[in-house]
């Protein structure tokens, strides 16, 4: 028996059997989107003529824009205030990570370097791990620090063997 109690356990298995389902529905409909948005995309060039794609390329141009400057401006003067880190030195240093992030469209493949550089730099495995999927975690192999974030001279951790 676990700490659910005898009582409780029908109500766990009926919210896991939920969520079973709700991720499955989630999934059928993340597989499907690419072909609703290209339908959408079609119907609207057909009505209204190539002219909507610029109107759309500007939302999108402003969206990039409208993150780059929070990732700088915002983020970048956190980043500056607290931990007395330039967030373009940052950048450089999470150069490969971006890169495969780029290259894959997902960021699970740059987790483990990303956790092990964070870990590297001085973030003990729960801060580096903060954002990454359970079992994720035990991947990084740099030593745990006594301090939350650390200055190395060092630009790049060690290999892993």
């Amino acid at each position: 028996m676990n700490a659910v109690g005898p009582v409780g356990e029908p109500v766990v298995v009926v919210v896991r059997r939920l969520t079973e389902l709700v991720f499955e529905v989630l999934g059928f409909v993340m597989k499907a989107a690419p072909l609703g948005a290209f339908g959408a995309m079609a119907c609207a060039i057909g009505k209204f003529g190539l002219s909507t794609l610029t109107s759309l390329g500007g939302l999108i141009a402003l969206f990039y824009v409208t993150s780059i400057l929070f990732v700088v401006v915002v983020l970048g003067g956190f980043i500056a205030a607290y931990v007395r880190l330039n967030i373009f030195q940052l950048f450089r240093y999470l150069k490969d990570e971006f890169i495969l992030v780029l290259g894959t469209s997902t960021a699970e493949p740059a987790l483990p370097g990303l956790m092990r550089k964070l870990t590297f730099m001085g973030a003990d495995a729960p801060r580096s791990a903060w954002s990454s999927r359970p079992g994720t975690a035990s991947t990084s192999t740099a030593p745990p620090s006594t301090s939350p974030w650390r200055r190395s001279t060092s630009p790049r951790p060690p290999t892993p063997r």
